[in-house]
């Protein structure tokens, strides 16, 4: 069931009402219902995987809340147990592929089967907030949950579960518990960043995606400036696509008085690769952070030894995002260009000057738009031709531009849609000194209906119409 599907726009006004309707005691009961009937629609074998994982987390913890000091074994085959099923539904067909590669070079006959398999929704996302469940308790940070399914009211709540934000279950699953009172400020809140979570989504994220997938289905078909406009399309599209999912999320969440974590902040806008890290899937980044980069020994034994454990952090990154080495490429170059920045001190603090922050903000998104390239290209040599040749053509400007009818990027189409990025820039600009949404909600009883009412017009007008496009982290 996908944010933007009409099962989902049906679905949750009934779970708004259920919840309020409730006795307050038991709305967390409503809560965790509503989430296994919204993972039932993608095939109850999905849901009975999530039990596994719930299960498995919880006896994990249990076990480990008893011991008097870490033991690490114990939380060894805890977390074995927790990440078994990501691992084989994920990473046993990238596996099986790579060993056959491995035998035909070492001219071996044998060779073993491979198979497609289909990957749970969001078994990426529940498996990392369950493990990260099972560390913290074992570490001590806190008790463990009594109940079972306390835990599976937090891990398998619905606006988090099939992208993210990846929470803490220590700060989730008491805010579920609650049971919180209708608040029209917290709703309406979280309606208007729905809002604007759908307008990334259906009016540019989906829209760029014609684009840059038209190329990307078969880069040696173009050259020149298609190329370019793809690698920067997409740029944009997978930005748009997560950060609107986030916001649909935080704000569906924001309906019942929960309040998740803060997934995107304006990355577009960092002067730096670790400050784009900080502000890129912030969830996913403070899991790696506390989980890897920290265990692994963080900045404390040196700069070698720091540099060493970003790139480990950012490979395991890359293979987080997906079972392929391209993933493992774009994770891995990350995690060197922070590295190279840390070793010269670029990361440390943001220039005072304008001129400089500007060029620096220039750079970071270069670099992340051609790192991009391998994130989206089926393989290596895709993502070669299509940096070796984007920019053929470039020293006839007039021809150059002129490519991109073909992809059907006509002027009026490329007006509307710079307009549209361009009222994307400004949100996020804004959103750097102040909350845009609450700041709209300040103004004027006419002014701001006038905005909602423009804002709303956008959505329906520009909206991609007739075809469903899937969230692209929903496949990780």
């Amino acid at each position: 069931m996908s944010f933007t599907s009409l099962e989902y726009w049906i679905f949750l006004p009934i779970v708004f009402g259920a919840y309020y309707i409730c006795p307050k005691r038991r709305r967390w009961i409503c809560l965790l219902t509503a989430s296994c009937v919204f993972y039932g629609f993608a095939g109850i074998q999905y849901v009975l995987l999530l039990v596994y994982v719930t299960l498995a987390a919880f006896l994990a913890a249990r076990s480990l809340e008893k011991t008097d000091h870490i033991n690490r074994w114990w939380m060894a085959a805890g977390v074995c147990a927790v990440i078994l099923p990501l691992i084989v539904f994920k990473y046993t067909g990238f596996l099986m592929e790579n060993l056959n590669i491995f035998l035909r070079a070492m001219k071996s006959a044998r060779s073993l089967s491979t198979m497609k398999i289909i990957q749970p929704l969001g078994i990426s996302f529940y498996s990392f907030a369950a493990l990260g469940y099972v560390i913290d308790v074992a570490k001590k940070k806190y008790p463990a949950f009594q109940n079972p399914l306390h835990l599976a009211a937090g891990l398998s709540f619905f606006p988090c579960l099939v992208s993210g934000p990846i929470e803490r279950q220590n700060k989730l699953v008491p805010q579920i518990l609650e049971g919180h009172d209708f608040d029209y400020t917290e709703a309406s809140y979280g309606l208007k960043q729905i809002a604007w979570g759908l307008f990334q989504k259906k009016v540019l994220a989906d829209n760029l995606a014609v684009y840059a997938d038209a190329v990307y289905a078969d880069v040696h078909a173009w050259f020149g400036a298609p190329l370019l406009a793809a690698s920067l399309f997409y740029t944009m599209m997978i930005y748009c696509d997560f950060a609107g999912y986030s916001d649909i999320a935080i704000g569906t969440a924001r309906l019942f008085g929960i309040r998740l974590t803060k997934n995107f902040d304006s990355p577009y806008f960092s002067e730096s690769f670790s400050e784009f890290w900080r502000r890129w899937h912030i969830s996913l980044s403070g899991w790696l952070r506390d989980y890897v980069y920290i265990p692994l020994g963080g900045n404390r034994k040196g700069t070698v030894r720091k540099n060493f454990n970003i790139l480990c952090t950012m490979l395991v990154s890359g293979i987080w995002h997906g079972a392929s080495w391209t993933f493992v490429a774009w994770g891995g170059l990350h995690g060197l260009a922070q590295a190279a920045e840390s070793s010269v001190g670029l990361n440390r603090k943001p220039s005072k000057n304008p001129l400089i922050r500007i060029i620096r903000i220039v750079i970071v998104f270069s670099v992340c738009s051609t790192l991009w390239v391998f994130f989206r290209a089926p393989g290596f040599e895709e993502a070669g031709y299509l940096l070796r040749h984007m920019f053929d053509g470039i020293q006839n400007p007039h021809v150059y531009v002129y490519s991109l009818v073909p992809l059907g990027l006509t002027k009026p189409k490329l007006a509307v849609t710079a307009a549209e990025l361009l009222l994307l820039a400004a949100y996020d600009y804004a959103s750097l000194k102040t909350d845009v949404i609450e700041r709209i909600s300040s103004l004027p009883l006419v002014l701001r209906w006038g905005i909602y009412i423009c804002f709303l017009f956008v959505i329906a007008q520009f909206s991609l119409k007739g075809t469903a496009v899937q969230f692209v982290y929903a496949g990780f």
